[in-house]
């Protein structure tokens, strides 16, 4: 909830900043809110796993569907996110 708010609130004050920023800030703010420990290691790890999250189950059976089509892709997410994030879909 907190990515989504803190992306909203970029594009309405239209100050870009990176996606990858915006997410290390967003877990950051969600931990202390919860006051949840979050030392260096622990948030490396988490925004590490945020590259390996693993495709809704539909996706392959939609993919399959679509593979007579041209496909792209429309993200808000930078390149080094976007290349690692399909190589491991």
């Amino acid at each position: 909830m907190r990515l989504l708010e803190y992306t909203w609130l970029r594009s309405l004050m239209n100050r870009y900043e990176d996606f990858w920023r915006i997410t290390e800030s967003a877990l950051v703010a969600a931990c202390n809110a919860m006051k949840l420990p979050l030392d260096a290691a622990a948030r490396g790890e988490l925004m590490e796993a945020y590259l390996r999250l693993t495709p809704f189950p539909e996706v392959k059976e939609a993919l399959s569907a679509l593979s007579c089509r041209s496909l792209a892709i429309l993200s808000n997410g930078n390149p080094k996110i976007l290349k690692q994030v399909v190589k491991n879909a």
